[in-house]
């Protein structure tokens, strides 16, 4: 039975806000999750025991402590989801803390290579056969040309680090 599209966009916004504002990371999550948990158990249990146990204080406690106790019950098991999703291999672990990781929308759109471009061209006919290798070429050396700066750009990193090391050592 799918959900309307109502209740979808009101659970990616709210996917969107825990996402936002709990912590990254399995540690941050587990912290927060322990602490949530712990006084949301504490809540209830007080609620539970007014409850039982009433006087006059207990009709502002017992509400307050159960709508507290849920909501901090609720955050735990929010905050621990996606722990869950990557511990039993729904999700990869590095994309569990992605607000898309796990989300229904799948509005992804991805922009096309320039060599994708140049082949839809082609194949429409608006390149020849001659003009489609040459804008090839001219593409794929651009490529080359910013793996090689990249390629120059690790190396002065590496160096630069391989001085600060021996640098260090040195001392």
């Amino acid at each position: 039975m799918p959900s309307s599209p109502r209740w979808e966009s009101i659970r990616a916004g709210l996917h969107r806000l825990v996402e936002t504002y709990t912590p990254d990371g399995t540690r941050g999550r587990l912290g927060l999750a322990a602490v949530a948990g712990l006084v949301g158990i504490y809540s209830l249990m007080i609620a539970f025991g007014f409850l039982v146990n009433p006087w006059i204080g207990s009709l502002l406690l017992v509400p307050g402590a159960a709508v507290a106790g849920v909501f901090l019950t609720l955050l735990t098991l929010v905050t621990l989801w996606p722990i869950y999703l990557s511990l039993i291999g729904h999700i990869d672990a590095s994309d569990a803390y992605s607000p898309d990781a796990y989300s229904s929308e799948s509005e992804t759109e991805s922009t096309p290579s320039p060599t994708d471009g140049l082949k839809s061209q082609y194949q429409r006919g608006e390149l020849s056969e001659a003009e489609f290798e040459r804008e090839l070429e001219a593409v794929l050396s651009e490529t080359d040309e910013r793996v090689a700066a990249r390629a120059d750009i690790v190396d002065e990193i590496r160096e630069r680090d391989d001085e600060r090391e021996s640098e260090y050592s040195g001392r």
